[in-house]
């Protein structure tokens, strides 16, 4: 009789693994981005775009459509040029006087992100200063004409973008928007 009980409780146990009812579950992009308080100094900023969707806050897109809305139709890139593109998550972050846009691409596998992050489109003519030791491969660059710092890092199968916008040339612009992101990369898998 305890052999039948021993056989049906390990039966059970691996009937919920082979289901995936260990009670983990699998996270979307849209999970990964910060909410106000996650990083310090920096909140969610809640006032409308001036694209769609009209509303402010965090946005999501699991389909293509969904995405062109958000990044006006720049998501050929990772649809069409490289694929494997699982979804996107987008936000407006302030600090003090300081706003950031965040974007975070979700390849299907790692290669996938690592060539968007190489692909000609993305990276430009710019001359970029490689970030040693930020993910698996950072850059940022600073452009005088939009007097924006950007950033572009990958960290597994996440590609990720942040523009902080109007700020100077200077080391603690550099520094600010540089903190962001290795928060940022710290909460992805």
């Amino acid at each position: 009789m305890r052999t039948v009980a021993l056989f049906a409780a390990m039966a059970f146990a691996l009937s919920l693994a082979a289901c995936g009812g260990g009670g983990g579950s699998t996270k979307k992009v849209g999970d990964y981005m910060p909410k106000t308080g996650d990083i310090t100094g920096w909140e969610v900023d809640t006032t409308p775009w001036s694209q769609n969707p009209p509303a402010g806050g965090i946005a999501v897109a699991y389909t293509r459509a969904e995405a062109e809305i958000l990044i006006d139709g720049h998501i050929t890139i990772f649809v069409d040029d490289v694929g494997g593109w699982a979804g996107m998550a987008m936000a407006y972050y302030k600090n003090s006087d300081k706003t950031t846009d965040l974007q975070i691409y979700e390849m299907t596998t790692k290669d996938q992100a690592l060539a968007v992050f190489n692909h000609d489109s993305i990276k430009g003519l710019s001359t970029w200063e490689d970030l040693a030791g930020i993910g698996d491969a950072a850059r940022r660059r600073f452009s005088s004409a939009t007097e924006a710092w950007l950033l572009h890092a990958v960290k597994g199968k996440y590609f990720i973008e942040i523009d902080l916008g109007k700020t100077g040339n200077d080391d603690p612009g550099k520094q600010l928007i540089t903190g962001f992101l290795t928060a940022v990369l710290d909460r992805l898998p």
